[in-house]
């Protein structure tokens, strides 16, 4: 009995110790925010500012500008060591 309750300890510590990993990490590259992101004000300034010349469907007419469909995965590989946040606020 007693050999039954150390491995269950045991296995609670090790569940918590991977739980507080796995959160740490999750923190390091998703900080938790007071900011709540506003989607229809994003499509104001999208609309005001960047539909002059940039579409974001992947059929859409070229403009002066590239599409921007896809442009997560796309602006994080332009440059090395640049997140895709960084490249497009640049």
């Amino acid at each position: 009995m007693i050999a039954r309750t150390s491995w269950l300890i045991a296995f609670v510590v090790g569940v918590l110790v991977v739980a507080g990993v796995c959160a740490g990490t999750s923190m390091a590259f998703f900080p938790l925010s007071a900011t709540k992101i506003d989607l229809s004000d994003g499509e104001r300034v999208f609309a005001r500012r960047c539909a002059v010349c940039h579409t974001i469907g992947s059929d859409a007419p070229d403009r002066s500008g590239p599409s921007l469909h896809d442009i997560g995965r796309i602006a994080g590989s332009r440059l090395p060591g640049v997140s895709a946040e960084q490249f497009i606020m640049d």
